[in-house]
C-alpha cells in the first residue's frame, strides 16, 4: 500500500512538473542563476577577513626605516628592541626580502613594481608585544618611544590604524549577508509564481481529487515535492557552475588574491551544503505560499 501511495505521489509530482514545462524550465534557469549569485556572496562572506598585515593585530606593529638608514643602524635597533621586556619577538626584513615577498604575492602582476623604485618597500621590523602588555593597553607609550628614533620613518600599529579597516570589513559582511537574504527572497517569489501557475493548470485534477474525497496529501504533497525538487536541482546546477567558475578563473588571479581566497575543499563543501539547504527551504516555502494563496486548497 505504501509503495502504491509513493508511486502515485511521484506520478502526481511528475504531472505537476510537466503541466507547465515552459514555466518550470524558465524557473529552473532563473533559480540556478540566483543560487549561483548566492554562492558567490557566500564565498565573499566566508573570505571577508582578507589576509591582513601583521600590524593590524593589537599585539603587533611594523617599524619602517628611513631610506638612509644603514644596515648597522637597523640591526642595532633590532637588538635593542629585543632587550625590551615588553617585546616578545623582533623580526628584521630587508627591502630586498620585502620586494621578493611582494613579487611572490603579485605573481604575474609583479611587473608593476619595476616603475616604483627600489625604496618603494623599505626595510622594516616586525615586532610582537607580550599579550599582557597588549591587554593592559601599555603599548601606546612604547610605540611613541619607538617613533622618536632617528632611523625610524613610520610605525604602523593595529590599535590605532585598523579600526577603519575593520569597520569596512564589517560593512562588507552586512552587505553580503543582506544580498544573500535578498536573493533568497527572490528565489521564494520565483517558486511561488511557478506554483500558482501550476495550480491553475492542474485545476481539473485538483477538483476531481477533492470530489472523490482524496486526503489532502494527494493534492498538496506533489506540489511541495515539485517545488523542493526544483530548488534542489537548481542548487546542484549552481554549485557545479560555481566550482567550474572558481577553478577555471582562479589560476588567472594574482597570488595576492589567491591567498586571500584560499577556498579549501571543506569550504566548497560547506557552500554546496548551504546552497542545497537553501534550495530545499526555498522550494518548500515557495510551494507553501502558492498553496496557501490558492482558494482550491
Amino acid at each position: 500500500m505504501n509503495k502504491k501511495i509513493f508511486t502515485l505521489l511521484l506520478e502526481r509530482t511528475w504531472d505537476s512538473l510537466c503541466s507547465d514545462a515552459i514555466s518550470w524550465t524558465a524557473g529552473f534557469l532563473a533559480l540556478s542563476l540566483c543560487f549561483f549569485v548566492q554562492g558567490l556572496l557566500c564565498l565573499a562572506f566566508m573570505t571577508s577577513e582578507i589576509v591582513a598585515p601583521s600590524w593590524m593585530e593589537n599585539d603587533r606593529a611594523t617599524i619602517y626605516f628611513r631610506p638612509g638608514a644603514s644596515a648597522q643602524e637597523q640591526d642595532r635597533l633590532a637588538q635593542e628592541l629585543k632587550s625590551w621586556p615588553e617585546i616578545k619577538t623582533v623580526s628584521l626584513k630587508s627591502k630586498e626580502d620585502a620586494r621578493k615577498e611582494m613579487e611572490s604575492l603579485l605573481g604575474q602582476m609583479k611587473g608593476i613594481l619595476q616603475d616604483l623604485g627600489d625604496n618603494f618597500l623599505p626595510s622594516s621590523l616586525d615586532i610582537e608585544f607580550h599579550s599582557k602588555i597588549a591587554a593592559a593597553e601599555g603599548t601606546d607609550a612604547l610605540i611613541e618611544k619607538i617613533r622618536q628614533y632617528p632611523q625610524v620613518d613610520e610605525v604602523l600599529y593595529g590599535k590605532g590604524q585598523s579600526k577603519e579597516v575593520k569597520l569596512f570589513i564589517n560593512l562588507l559582511k552586512y552587505i553580503e549577508f543582506g544580498g544573500m537574504g535578498f536573493i533568497t527572497l527572490v528565489s521564494i517569489l520565483i517558486i511561488f509564481g511557478i506554483g500558482r501557475t501550476t495550480v491553475c493548470v492542474c485545476h481539473d485534477t485538483v477538483v476531481i481529487y477533492n470530489l472523490v474525497g482524496a486526503p489532502p496529501i494527494y493534492n498538496k504533497l506533489p506540489f511541495y515535492m515539485a517545488g523542493i525538487l526544483l530548488g534542489m536541482t537548481s542548487s546542484f546546477l549552481a554549485t557545479g557552475g560555481l566550482i567550474f567558475f572558481f577553478f577555471q578563473f582562479r589560476p588567472a588571479l594574482p597570488d595576492l588574491l589567491v591567498s586571500a581566497i584560499p577556498m579549501k575543499s571543506s569550504q566548497m563543501a560547506l557552500i554546496a551544503l548551504v546552497l542545497l539547504t537553501s534550495g530545499i527551504v526555498v522550494g518548500w516555502t515557495g510551494s507553501w505560499l502558492a498553496l496557501k494563496k490558492s482558494v482550491r486548497f
